[in-house]
C-alpha cells in the first residue's frame, strides 16, 4: 500500500500507534513493515526475499471476532477442538500460551522471527490477551536457539548447558491453586534434563537413566515413574489438583506424538510441591546450574481443573505438532463473512537518522503472524512526524 501525500520535509522523528486492522482470516498479531525510513532506527525482519523494516507489530489488546454472517436460516458455528478460537476463548484463565510457532520470539531486542536457523532467541511474548504483559527472557548464558518440533518449532539451547529463559514475578492474583499446564517436549539424550520451574511446580528428567521426576515442598526429587525416550517429542501435562483432605497432588499424563500405538500414561503422585504464596517466584523454562538438554515446545498453563479447556489445550499442541487445526461448522453454510479486528493502544516511536531524506510518500505491507502478505479488509493507522 503507497499513501501519497505533501512532502513531509526532512522528519526527525516518527511516531506510529494507536493501530486498527481488519481481516478476513484470523492473525495472532500484524507486522507492519515498511521501505520508507530506511534510514532510521527502525527494526529489521528477515523475510525471504530481502529484509523488511518493521514499523510496529500489533498485539491486539483488543479483538472482536463477530459471529459468521450465513445465508442460511438458523447456521451457526460451532468451534474446533483444538483450534486457536478454542483457546482464546478459554478467556482469562488462560494464563500462559507461549506459542513457539507464532511470530512472537524476539532476537536481539530487535525484531521477530520463527524460522530455524536464525538469530538467537532472548524473549518470548505470552498470546494470551488476558496476561499480555507475561514473557520469558534470557536470563543466563547465551540466548537459545530454534530447532525443528514436528511442523512447528521448539526451543533449545546454544552451547552453554545451563541456559535458561526467567519470567518476571507473578502477582498472586494471577494463579489460583489449582491449574493445568500443557507442553511439548522432545530430549535429546537419556541424560538428566531441567524441564520447568514455575515456583508451585518443578518437572525435570532425573537420574542415569532419567526418568521423568519433580520437587516436593522440601526441594526433594521425587520421581514419578515415566521414561520418556529421546528423539521422540512427548505432550506431557500435569494438574495440580485437590487431595480432598485439603492439600494438593499432581495428576501428569505423558503422550507420546510419534507412536500413537503407545499408550498414555497416567500417574497421580502423593505429595505436591511447594504451597502457592502472595509473591510466588519467577517462571523458568531450564534452571540456572542445571542441564538444558532437551527441546521446549509450546506451553500452555491454565488455572482451574476444566477437563474440557485440558483436551481443547492438548489438541492444539498435537495439531501443531502435526498437522494444522481446521474450523468445523455444524451446518453447511454459504456466503460467510467473518471477520477479525485487532486494535493496539501502543505507540511506537522511531528516530530518522540525520539528515534524513524528503519523504513524500509512505509505503506500508500488512503481514500475518506466519511473515505472508496480508491484504487487511479495513486499517487505521496512526502517525505522526516530527520534522526538522
Amino acid at each position: 500500500m503507497v499513501i501519497h501525500g505533501a512532502p513531509l520535509a526532512r522528519p526527525k522523528q516518527v511516531r506510529v500507534g494507536p493501530v486498527s486492522v481488519t481481516t478476513d482470516v484470523f492473525c495472532r498479531n500484524v507486522v507492519i513493515t515498511s521501505d520508507s525510513f530506511q534510514n532510521s532506527t527502525a527494526p529489521w525482519v528477515h523475510r525471504p526475499d530481502s529484509m523488511k523494516q518493521v514499523l510496529c507489530v500489533v498485539h491486539p489488546e483488543t479483538q472482536s471476532n463477530p459471529p459468521v454472517e450465513s445465508s442460511e436460516s438458523g447456521a451457526t458455528q460451532s468451534t474446533a477442538a483444538g483450534s486457536d478460537q478454542s483457546i482464546i476463548d478459554i478467556g482469562s484463565d488462560l494464563v500462559a500460551w507461549l506459542d513457539m510457532g507464532a511470530t512472537n520470539k524476539v532476537y536481539d531486542n530487535t525484531y521477530t522471527s520463527s524460522s530455524v536457523g536464525g538469530p538467537l532467541v532472548y524473549h518470548i511474548m505470552n498470546r494470551s490477551t488476558a496476561h499480555s504483559d507475561l514473557h520469558l527472557s534470557a536470563a543466563y548464558g547465551a540466548g537459545l536457539t530454534l530447532a525443528n518440533l514436528g511442523n512447528s518449532v521448539g526451543c533449545t539451547r546454544t552451547g552453554s548447558w545451563e541456559s535458561f529463559m526467567d519470567s518476571m514475578p507473578f502477582p498472586y492474583s494471577f494463579l489460583s491453586e489449582t491449574y493445568h499446564l500443557h507442553t511439548v517436549i522432545k530430549l535429546t539424550d537419556m541424560g538428566w534434563t531441567y524441564l520447568f520451574d514455575l515456583d508451585t511446580n518443578k518437572t525435570l528428567m532425573w537420574g542415569n537413566p532419567a526418568v521423568l521426576s519433580y520437587l516436593d515442598a522440601s526441594e526433594n526429587k521425587v520421581s514419578v515413574g515415566v521414561q520418556m525416550l529421546p528423539n521422540r517429542a512427548y505432550l506431557l501435562s500435569v494438574a495440580r489438583v485437590s487431595d480432598g483432605a485439603g492439600g494438593y497432588v499432581f495428576e501428569y499424563r505423558v503422550e507420546n506424538l510419534d507412536d500413537t500405538a503407545e499408550a498414555v500414561q497416567n500417574v497421580t503422585t502423593q505429595t505436591a510441591g511447594k504451597d502457592l504464596t502472595a509473591n510466588p517466584g519467577a517462571w523458568r523454562f531450564g534452571h540456572a546450574s542445571t542441564h538444558f538438554d532437551h527441546i521446549q515446545g509450546s506451553f500452555l498453563y491454565i488455572n482451574g481443573t476444566d477437563s474440557t479447556q485440558a483436551e481443547n489445550a492438548r489438541a492444539w499442541l498435537r495439531n501443531q505438532y502435526g498437522s494444522t487445526a481446521t474450523e468445523t461448522t455444524n451446518t453447511e453454510q454459504t456466503n460467510s463473512n467473518q471477520w477479525y479486528q485487532l486494535y493496539d493502544q501502543r505507540i511506537t516511536e522511531i528516530d530518522m537518522n540525520q539528515p534524513s531524506k524528503v519523504q513524500r510518500s509512505l509505503t506500508v505491507r500488512f503481514e500475518d503472524h506466519n511473515g505472508a502478505l496480508l491484504g487487511p479488509k479495513d486499517a487505521v493507522l496512526h502517525m505522526e512526524i516530527d520534522r526538522n
